[in-house]
């Protein structure tokens, strides 16, 4: 239900950003859902439509992208995917390891008319 938070201060930050540069239409807005942002993409689609009608983002189409997860293994160095929230290093068997990326929801772009 979070989603629902997430979809209005994305919104919120894409209609601000729009005002910024005087545009008249929000056309689409690219989003990246890291795999452990815990953000489910389809949840967050479904309340972007209940929340865009009305606004200069009425009609943008919503891309999302799946960030995968990254952790770097801080005794080898080499990088692996986590495999079920474990961050094990396939590699060396380590438990130190850092997680370099998928856990973040980035705005990427918004498009105007």
């Amino acid at each position: 239900m979070h989603e629902l938070a997430v979809a209005e201060e994305l919104l919120a930050t894409v209609l601000a950003e729009a005002q910024k540069v005087e545009a008249k239409r929000v056309t689409a807005v690219s989003v990246s859902v890291g795999e452990l942002s815990g953000v489910a993409a389809e949840s967050l689609a479904f309340y972007w439509e209940l929340l865009v009608p009305g606004t200069a983002a009425d009609g943008a189409e919503l891309r999302l992208t799946s960030q995968p997860a990254r952790a770097i293994c801080s005794a080898c160095g080499r990088a692996f995917r986590p495999e079920a929230r474990s961050f094990v290093c396939p590699y060396c068997g380590s438990l130190a390891s850092q997680l370099a990326e998928g856990e973040a929801l980035i705005l990427e772009a918004i498009e105007c008319e």
